[in-house]
């Protein structure tokens, strides 16, 4: 909302009067005024190419106290990049917060308007207060010749603020970070939407085990969750198994192996059947443990090579697992998958632990070393 008309002219004499007129050599944008919490705030939509070429961040060699940002992190551009890449026809890209430092004039369409033009001196410095990275991957969007045409028309939402110091700059960098939630990683694979991504999804949605057994939002399953597993680990462990021959062979495989699993395993049989609950079957089996997950995600990849000829083949190696015994208690997995207390272990030597285990009991653990 807006101020009151006599605070709203109050605070465009305050941005007239601490900067210069700018009469040559400027950038004009049309923008909307608006106020926050004592901010004067112009908001725009600005080409790529001009966020590109202007909006530089130039903290690579300062101390953190010496700027506003944290450093910038390649991996994280590079992600940003590639999700406009893949999502051309239908991406979202929160607006750039930018300081300008320099001369900068705002001028009202009409008097007491809210939208106007915001004027801008060459000479301006940008100071980027959120949205580095995504500055980084436009900016790398444009470098590519591939790239380049397909996103050179496209715009993204500035909020553009005038004339403030570092201080303050630090202090809007705070605030802005530190009451955004995290999302969490289990919803980042569930919305996914890559060409890749949406194969994945199409595999797990025609999995009956998996249609009220998947907790699809937290990453953690406390004690009452009433859920099975976690989609994430079901997405990550699909992905990892994927033969990519083609689109077919790919979904029959993958489908195949889960769904046999269902009837193999006798706790997501039973769960499915509703003959044990998701709670008693996480309290005293490994068999739906995300580490177990994994461990199934690498098998499901070596075992690949061995179905070539026939998707649906993989069923036949998973039966060899019909008669495992799958509960904590059982001496195999002692200081293996579960500590002396009965606690599940997380790392890398128990899921390739599970892993040999597993090609054992088919007999391919040489399928393991080759692999």
């Amino acid at each position: 909302m807006s101020e009151e008309p006599e605070q709203q002219e109050q605070s465009v004499k305050k941005t007239a009067k601490a900067t210069k007129p700018v009469k040559k050599n400027f950038t004009q944008i049309s923008a909307i005024q608006r106020y926050s919490k004592g901010l004067t705030i112009y908001t725009a939509s600005v080409p790529f190419p001009f966020a590109a070429q202007a909006f530089n961040f130039d903290g690579t060699d300062k101390s953190p106290e010496e700027r506003a940002q944290r450093s910038l992190d390649p991996r994280h551009a590079k992600k940003i990049r590639q999700y406009l890449e893949n999502n051309e026809e239908s991406y979202y890209l929160p607006p750039l917060i930018v300081s300008v430092n320099g001369d900068a004039e705002f001028t009202p369409s009409r008097k007491d308007g809210d939208m106007g033009t915001l004027t801008i001196g060459m000479n301006a410095l940008y100071r980027i207060l959120d949205g580095q990275h995504r500055t980084a991957a436009i900016r790398g969007l444009l470098d590519k010749n591939a790239t380049k045409e397909r996103f050179k028309e496209e715009h993204i939402s500035v909020d553009f603020l005038i004339d403030i110091e570092l201080d303050q700059a630090k202090t809007y960098f705070r605030l802005l970070n530190a009451t955004g939630k995290t999302v969490s990683k289990n919803l980042t694979a569930l919305y996914a939407d890559d060409v890749e991504s949406r194969g994945i999804h199409d595999i797990l949605v025609y999995v009956p085990l998996f249609s009220d057994l998947v907790e699809k939002e937290k990453t953690n399953l406390n004690p009452k969750n009433e859920k099975l597993f976690v989609y994430k680990w079901l997405f990550e462990a699909t992905k990892r198994m994927k033969p990519r021959i083609n689109s077919e062979f790919d979904k029959i495989y993958c489908e195949s192996f889960w769904r046999g699993l269902s009837d193999i395993i006798p706790q997501w049989k039973a769960a499915f059947e509703g003959t044990l609950t998701a709670q008693q079957i996480r309290e005293e089996y490994i068999s739906t443990a995300g580490i177990f997950i994994e461990a199934l995600g690498e098998v499901g990849a070596i075992l690949v090579a061995s179905c070539q000829d026939n998707p649906e083949k993989v069923v036949k190696y998973l039966s060899h697992l019909k008669n495992v015994d799958w509960s904590k208690n059982n001496a195999a997995w002692h200081n293996q998958v579960v500590d002396s207390n009965g606690k599940l272990l997380s790392r890398s030597g128990s899921r390739k632990f599970l892993t040999e285990f597993m090609l054992d009991k088919m007999n391919l653990a040489h399928k393991l070393l080759a692999a």
